[in-house]
C-alpha cells in the first residue's frame, strides 16, 4: 500500500537524512519537488552540504565521512553537463588529483564549452576559489596546440598568463550564478538580498505572519 512506502519514507528521512536527500535528487527527475528544496530541507535538518567540485564531485551524489551527515553534489546538478564528460572526469581522477586546468581537459579530454560551463558553475576549483579566475583559465584553455604561436609548449604549460582580474564577484552575483547553472545557490537565497527593501515597504516574512491575526490585511 502507499501507506507503506510513506512509513518507511519517512523513517530514513528521519535516520538517514543525507542518503534520503541524496537518493532523491540521484532519483530525479521524479516527485513534486526540485533539488533546490530538497537540498534546502536537508540542511534545515542538520545534513551538510558540499558544493560541486571537478576534484570530488561524481556524476550522482554521494556520501562524505564527516562528523555530521554529508552529501556532495553531483555533476548531474548541472545544467548541460553530459554525463559521458563527467565519467571521463572520474576515471581520469582515480590516477591522481587534476593539477590544473590545462591538465583536466587533457586527461579528461574537455573541450572549451564544457570547460566554461564548469566555471561558470564554481565548480572548476583547481588553481584558484576566484570564479572570475576560472573562467579567465577556461577561456585560455587551446585544445588545437598545432598553432605555430604554441607549437613548443608542453601539455601543462598555459599559454596566457591571467591578468589582474577584478574583484571576486558581489554575493548576489555569485547566486545567480550559481542558479543560472544549476538552479539553486548554497550561499543564500535570492529573496535575502531584497528583505531590507521588502522591509521599507512593509512587507513581511512567512514566519512573520503566524504573529498576525487571521483576516488582517498584510503585504
Amino acid at each position: 500500500s502507499f501507506a507503506l512506502l510513506v512509513y518507511v519514507s519517512a523513517w530514513l528521512k528521519c535516520r538517514y537524512p543525507a542518503a534520503f536527500c541524496a537518493a532523491l535528487i540521484n532519483s530525479q527527475p521524479m516527485g513534486f519537488y526540485a533539488p533546490g528544496q530538497l537540498i534546502r530541507d536537508a540542511r534545515e535538518h542538520g545534513v551538510t552540504i558540499l558544493p560541486i567540485d571537478v576534484s570530488h564531485s561524481d556524476w550522482d551524489l554521494t556520501l562524505e565521512q564527516a562528523e555530521t551527515p554529508t552529501v556532495r553534489l553531483g555533476l548531474r546538478l548541472l545544467q548541460g553537463m553530459p554525463e559521458a564528460a563527467a565519467r571521463r572526469m572520474m576515471a581520469a581522477r582515480r590516477a591522481g588529483p587534476f593539477s590544473s586546468t590545462a591538465d583536466l581537459a587533457r586527461r579528461a579530454d574537455l573541450g572549451q564549452p564544457l570547460l566554461l560551463l564548469l566555471a561558470r558553475a564554481d565548480a572548476l576549483r583547481l588553481a584558484s576559489n576566484h570564479r572570475r579566475a576560472a573562467i579567465w583559465n577556461a577561456l585560455a584553455e587551446r585544445r588545437d596546440r598545432n598553432r605555430p604561436l604554441f607549437a613548443e609548449l608542453s601539455a601543462d604549460e598555459e599559454p596566457f598568463a591571467a591578468p589582474s582580474l577584478p574583484p571576486a564577484l558581489s554575493p548576489l552575483e555569485e547566486v545567480l550564478a550559481d542558479y543560472r547553472s544549476a538552479g539553486f545557490s548554497l550561499r543564500a537565497h535570492p529573496i535575502s538580498f531584497l528583505r531590507e527593501q521588502l522591509r521599507r515597504r512593509q512587507c513581511l516574512s512567512a514566519v512573520e505572519l503566524a504573529e498576525h491575526k487571521h483576516g488582517e490585511l498584510v503585504r
